[in-house]
């Protein structure tokens, strides 16, 4: 399913009317809502340390621990899949694969026309563009990076510890470096935060592919353990007088597709199993700003999703598609994939619909330029102009 808007230019000065979407996604997140930044135990940092206070605590009579248990069940619910621990939960099954693939992907080529940047998503690395990326590489010729999200290097604590903010800044920076403004890829929830970069700073980006963007999980049931995590985390830090920080110790489990299901080449991308509660937050917190970014987007934007995606709601695309106010807009989405169509039997048709998207603004934009023939590899578009020009040679000889 294909909803492709035309390419009239908006008139200057026009303003974008506010959209009822607002009241969508998470509401009133505020950091200060759910976290202080108080130290443990006069700030040391020492798990052992905190497992003695608190075990003094809990262990005196026996009532408080029965309390807190009693509290956290009820704003928790069952099922939710939270974890208290000390120490960091062994949550990557291959970190030296991580570690490897979490590095920027490069492909050197043409800087005379806007770079493509790649990222990828929460938990695992750019590897699920980096197909997709060559294959157009082939066809474009043009400057290509596939990066991940900052503090994805393979280590719990690079995780836990970045922000929402780190996401934003990272993105931001790596794409104003550019002399000529990047068209930005983004898969799963760098989405968001692509949507939230071009909002601060418009024209960040010439345009934004984006893929199976989570404003809205698929889940709804995991948003709202998510949000009672959130509470009940700030509930034990206030019952043990802030000695026990949960939001560093506590993680809750993440939702996976069907292996069965998979491509070879999802199957391939490591990830992690848990995410840390305070990384909980800043997903929540960026499906929020990326929610109210929406309405401000006004470069040339491309999105699609799965039809059986496990992640993200089907609300998405009609949100998107209600929200968005570029006039350059595409919204497709793939029957029978996941979450990820680049990554599984559409791989060809994203390309494809890609591609076709993003040949007419390389022409706009660079109307000076020979720009590339995206429909097909970039030395097969040269073979067959050597091959032209030789027909031609040999015609004007005869």
């Amino acid at each position: 399913m294909v909803d492709v808007e035309g390419h009239t230019p908006r008139p200057s000065g026009e303003q974008v009317q506010e959209d009822e979407g607002a009241s969508y996604g998470p509401q009133d997140l505020t950091r200060e809502s759910f976290f202080d930044s108080a130290p443990i135990i006069g700030g040391a940092d020492s798990p052992q340390a905190i497992i003695d206070a608190v075990d003094e605590m809990l262990h005196d009579g026996g009532a408080l621990e029965s309390q807190i248990e009693e509290e956290v069940e009820k704003l928790v619910g069952q099922g939710a899949g939270i974890e208290w621990h000390f120490k960091e939960p062994n949550a990557l099954p291959m970190p030296q694969v991580f570690e490897k693939m979490c590095q920027p992907y490069i492909l050197h080529g043409r800087q005379d026309l806007s770079p493509l940047l790649y990222y990828g998503g929460l938990t695992a690395t750019g590897y699920p563009w980096r197909d997709f990326a060559t294959k157009l590489f082939d066809r474009s010729g043009i400057h290509t990076e596939v990066r991940s999200l900052a503090g994805h290097d393979g280590t719990w604590r690079g995780l836990r510890d970045t922000t929402e903010q780190d996401w934003i800044d990272d993105v931001a920076e790596q794409a104003t470096k550019f002399k000529i403004a990047p068209i930005g890829f983004f898969y799963s929830t760098s989405v968001p935060v692509a949507l939230e970069v071009e909002r601060q700073n418009p024209g960040t980006f010439s345009a934004i592919v984006a893929v199976a963007g989570p404003l809205a999980l698929r889940n709804d049931r995991l948003e709202t353990y998510l949000d009672r995590g959130l509470a009940a985390s700030r509930f034990v830090r206030l019952v043990t007088a802030r000695i026990l920080k949960p939001f560093r110790f506590g993680s809750v489990s993440m939702e996976h597709a069907d292996p069965k299901t998979l491509s070879k080449s999802a199957r391939k991308s490591p990830g992690y199993s848990r995410l840390p509660l305070l990384t909980s937050f800043s997903l929540r917190r960026i499906q929020k700003l990326g929610i109210e970014a929406a309405s401000e987007i006004q470069v040339p934007f491309f999105y699609a999703q799965g039809s059986n995606d496990h992640v993200v709601s089907e609300s998405v695309v009609d949100f998107l598609r209600g929200t968005i106010p570029s006039t350059t807009k595409e919204f497709h989405v793939y029957e029978g994939s996941g979450h990820g169509p680049q990554l599984d039997h559409s791989a060809k048709a994203l390309l494809s619909d890609v591609s076709a998207f993003l040949g007419p603004i390389l022409q706009r934009c660079f109307p000076d330029k020979e720009t590339p023939d995206l429909s097909r590899r970039v030395f097969q578009s040269q073979f067959r102009q050597k091959l032209l020009d030789l027909l031609a040679q040999r015609h004007s000889v005869c």
